[in-house]
């Protein structure tokens, strides 16, 4: 009788480790085409996953595209309800082992950068279709 209590612990610490360890976070960058970076490792293009379940950390995240940074933002991992029933499946182990990353992160571009690769400073952007740079018509 204690061999079956046992096995059930045993399916049922696996199940809990499976479900909670198959998490991941989604990284993106509105231009497509930048390379993602997290803690200065090269991650893919575009759109990229992370595993999400892990130790509590901070990661830097950039969007590069050349040499030139173009977005840069950081994610960190946080204790949740899915760290807190791991703690007691994997004897508190799971507390210390068990943080998660958000599910989804975007990558903000600099102020200033357009997709095309063109950087223009907030201060040089014109519009064409401001009432002040029209001309005066008279009121005939």
């Amino acid at each position: 009788m204690a061999g079956r209590m046992n096995m059930k612990y045993g399916y049922l610490l696996a199940l809990v480790l499976i479900i909670c360890s198959c998490g991941q976070t989604k990284i993106s960058c509105p231009d497509s085409s930048a390379d993602i970076y997290m803690d200065q490792s090269y991650l893919g293009r575009g759109e990229v996953s992370v595993t999400s379940i892990g130790m509590p950390n901070t990661a830097e995240l950039e969007a590069r595209k050349g040499n030139k940074v173009i977005g840069k933002t950081t994610m960190s991992r946080k204790f949740t309800w899915g760290t807190f029933f791991m703690g007691f499946a994997t004897y508190y182990s799971g507390w210390l082992f068990c943080w998660y990353y958000p599910d989804s992160v975007i990558i903000p571009l600099n102020q200033g950068y357009t997709p095309a690769g063109e950087y223009r400073s907030p201060w040089d952007v014109r519009s064409d279709n401001s009432v002040w740079m029209k001309p005066v018509q008279s009121g005939k």
